[in-house]
């Protein structure tokens, strides 16, 4: 009989609650159920896998910040130090792999990885930060996953930076960017969108983005969370 009362005293303070606070109410349960699909989604491995074993997914992380003076906010890209695409500013990322025990990455493992390698450890994100990123997911008509997390930082490294931290380390991974540039998300936006037919870094620095990076920012959901960061300032 106890437990019952309990109940019935804890649904009506929860409708209490709804009832005077119910903006307050539905951010919170909105927040929780994005926490809650982004968790569910990260952790998980991709659904199909290559002939060799190895996952079918891409992942990568967008870093961005506000620095004073900037009315927009600003984004981190490192350029490609090798490969078909060097020159190129991208995100980091790359694709998912094999775990030492055989098993798939998960998105989560290979955000973390990729984000770990291609900063030379400058930038580690913890998984909590990664499951309340803003982030992006399609499945492509070959059936590759892709994930795109955008995360909010004070932190941010220049170039000198990188170069002394990849001295700490031999294996190649961790030197496959040469430089950093921060760029205006606007700027990034109107790009996308085709209003601009090129991009510059703050430093007015000419900017060409990486063909991948272009084709996954181009997609409408993606444009729709650069459009929810440029409304941050």
């Amino acid at each position: 009989m106890a437990v019952i009362q309990n109940l019935g005293l804890l649904t009506l303070v929860i409708f209490i609650l709804i009832s005077v606070y119910p903006v307050q109410f539905s951010s919170l349960t909105q927040h929780f159920t994005s926490h809650t699909k982004s968790q569910h989604l990260l952790e998980r491995a991709p659904i199909r896998l290559k002939a060799d074993g190895r996952p079918l997914g891409t992942v990568g992380v967008i870093y961005y910040t506000f620095i004073k003076g900037h009315n927009a906010p600003l984004f981190l890209l490192a350029r490609e130090a090798k490969g078909n695409d060097k020159g190129t500013y991208s995100e980091f990322g790359g694709s998912l792999e094999i775990n030492s025990d055989g098993s798939p990455e998960t998105f989560l493992e290979g955000l973390i990885r990729e984000c770990k390698e291609e900063s030379a450890h400058l930038y580690s994100p913890e998984p909590e930060m990664l499951f309340n990123s803003k982030l992006f997911y399609e499945m492509t008509d070959k059936g590759r996953e892709v994930v795109l997390c955008f995360l909010k930082t004070s932190n941010i490294f220049r170039t000198e930076d990188l170069l002394d931290a990849q001295q700490d380390f031999e294996d190649p991974h961790y030197k496959e960017k040469d430089a950093f540039e921060l760029v205006s998300a606007k700027d990034l936006l109107e790009f996308v969108k085709g209003k601009s037919s090129s991009i510059s870094s703050v430093s007015n620095k000419p900017i060409q983005l990486r063909p991948l990076l272009v084709s996954i920012l181009k997609k409408e959901n993606c444009q729709k969370t650069l459009e929810q960061i440029l409304s941050e300032a």
